[in-house]
């Protein structure tokens, strides 16, 4: 390698004059380095999947919470009834469209409302008043 020539530039200059030599090791020996890749990757995949799962779990948990308690105040409680309880509270779009809405994002509501600065059009409701507005179109707790 001379003393002007980068590293990158020396090793872009061996790729060109060996060429056809490179090519043909890749040919000859790329199945069998993508088989020995893809079982070390299912290994590590096996080996950490509990932890990511369980991050992954915890994050979701904690966009959730943030959520509820944007659109639901702080504590979170329910528009309709009142009822406070996390475990129980959904947020429910205030002119309906649920379902159709929730079929075109492709993922989860949570994540939606904040990747889009959490819009204007939706509130929290227990499961029991979200149930019955959609099923119903009233709530019996009063809520129209």
């Amino acid at each position: 390698m001379s003393e002007t020539m980068s590293n990158a530039e020396y090793h872009h200059q061996y790729y060109l004059e060996h060429k056809e030599k490179w090519l043909k090791f890749r040919r000859e020996n790329s199945e069998k380095h993508l088989i020995a890749n893809k079982k070390s990757y299912r290994r590590l995949k096996e080996l950490r999947a509990p932890a990511w799962n369980s991050r992954r779990r915890e994050l979701r948990k904690e966009l959730r919470e943030k959520v509820l308690i944007h659109y639901g105040g702080n504590p979170p409680k329910c528009a309709c009834c009142g009822e406070s309880k996390i475990e129980f509270l959904a947020i429910d779009h205030v002119n309906g469209g649920g379902r159709k809405h929730s079929a075109s994002i492709n993922g989860h509501l949570c994540e939606w409302l904040r990747l889009h600065a959490y819009p204007a059009g939706f509130r929290v409701l227990c499961h029991n008043c979200n149930q019955a507005m959609g099923i119903y179109g009233y709530c019996p707790h009063g809520l129209k």
